[in-house]
């Protein structure tokens, strides 16, 4: 289990507190177990994945009730379903079948324009 956040930052924090975007990293970094830059809770903040508060044109703030339990993922997209639906299963043949074919490659070099007919 997790020690709490102003222990493991030497700061206490109230929900209430307002964060900048260090601040936000850094709490970030320690709940996903690696390092989460500035830059990319700019995008999160952008993406709207994490609600801010537009201070000026430059600066954002978060309320840290909204970061507190925020976690990072390593992977994107959205998460394979235990039972796919018929529309995921179709492609899944279809890249299957090309696969085992060969023709993916030929169909991307007839469409570049690369394979020109002897």
């Amino acid at each position: 289990m997790r020690t709490h956040y102003s222990e493991q930052l030497g700061r206490d924090y109230v929900d209430d507190d307002m964060l900048e975007l260090n601040e936000v990293a850094r709490i970030l970094s320690v709940n996903s177990g690696r390092e989460i830059p500035p830059a990319y809770v700019n995008t999160l903040a952008t993406k709207g994945s994490l609600p801010c508060e537009r201070q000026t044109a430059r600066k954002l703030l978060f309320y840290y009730r909204d970061v507190r339990n925020y976690i990072v993922s390593r992977h994107t997209g959205r998460k394979a379903q235990a039972v796919p639906n018929s529309n995921a299963l179709r492609q899944r043949k279809l890249r299957e079948k090309r696969r085992n074919s060969g023709t993916a490659s030929d169909d991307l070099e007839r469409h570049r324009g690369l394979l020109v007919a002897v």
